[in-house]
């Protein structure tokens, strides 16, 4: 008879976290969903996004972007790099952007760059009208860097940003922007 009971109590147990699962799961699914593709939320004590003019178009990388305005932009023929002209304790937030020929696809690529690095968050997905970004985020040292990633053909273009962790939240809106206005051509 005690048996029979407790057979009953673990098989009542067992249906009731069974089907809290599957509840708890379902409003997981919608709230993970919601955002999916749009960055970081407002409200976050980030501040607004800074003003970007452009496009800055690289012909040898055969992309074009928005920069943020006034920002010195840094000659090269492979790579456009831009800094901020004022520096925070001799460190000036940059924004590098180049592209790589590679075989490749974007999730292939995405994992052996993050192999590279001690990530610290999740990834992040950018989806515009024209292609899908890949945004990975990681210190180094007083530093924190993203990479945004987008693939078209057999051209990896990368957009690489770095400022300081203490003024993160001063550029982190601005620098998704320039993220969103990748297109790759």
């Amino acid at each position: 008879m005690q048996k029979s009971i407790a057979y009953v109590i673990v098989a009542a147990l067992l249906v009731f976290g069974i089907c809290f699962s599957i509840w708890d799961y379902r409003d997981w699914w919608k709230i993970e969903r919601e955002r999916y593709g749009q960055g970081p939320q407002e409200g976050q004590g980030l501040s607004p996004a800074g003003k970007l003019v452009g496009p800055v178009a690289s012909s040898f990388g055969k992309f074009r972007l928005r920069v943020p305005e006034s920002w010195d932009k840094l000659e090269s023929k492979e790579v456009l790099r831009f800094k901020h002209p004022f520096a925070q304790r001799g460190v000036y937030p940059t924004l590098t952007a180049w592209s790589e020929k590679t075989q490749l696809d974007l999730p292939q690529a995405t994992d052996a760059e993050a192999k590279k690095y001690t990530l610290t968050q999740e990834l992040d997905y950018i989806n515009t009208d024209t292609t899908s970004i890949v945004v990975l985020t990681w210190t180094d040292g007083e530093l924190t860097k993203q990479q945004a990633m987008a693939k078209k053909n057999d051209r990896l273009v990368k957009i690489q940003t770095s400022c300081l962790t203490s003024e993160w939240k001063i550029y982190a809106n601005t620098f998704w922007e320039v993220y969103r206005s990748l297109v790759l051509l």
